[in-house]
């Protein structure tokens, strides 16, 4: 699936389940990742609240499905300087929704010649490190 924008995180176990209640809500496949599903849906809110019945009606689905991520935005890329671009133009776009908070990210841009070690960033802390990169 290249148009995924929902990622699914599974727990140990869980694998065949989840990719069977999943697929019971929208088309579902797997990934070249352990224990990760993807998904394309229409509208992420409403896969949400069908996640979020499902685990009421079978509580079990707690202990298999790790979390359910809608991808907001999404893009492709071919060069670490169009990747650098795209995200640079993201960062614009959510740095002032992001001001004051904390979030999480795991960029892995070993291809273009940098590692970031998964830790803890605030908003002005990515917008900094894109800024750089970027130019």
């Amino acid at each position: 699936m290249e148009d995924w924008n929902v990622i699914i995180t599974v727990f140990q176990g869980g694998y065949r389940r989840a990719l069977r209640v999943m697929r019971q809500l929208d088309p579902v496949e797997r990934s070249p990742y352990h224990n990760v599903l993807v998904m394309k849906v229409d509208d992420s809110a409403a896969l949400l609240s069908a996640v979020e019945i499902r685990t009421r009606e079978s509580p079990a689905l707690y202990d298999t499905i790790s979390r359910v991520a809608p991808a907001q935005r999404t893009f492709d890329f071919r060069t670490c300087d169009e990747l650098l671009t795209r995200a640079k133009s993201v960062n614009s776009e959510w740095s002032p929704r992001l001001a004051g908070c904390r979030c999480y990210a795991r960029p892995h841009l070993v291809e273009c010649g940098t590692t970031f070690p998964l830790r803890k960033w605030n908003a002005a802390s990515i917008s900094k490190l894109w800024r750089k990169r970027a130019g």
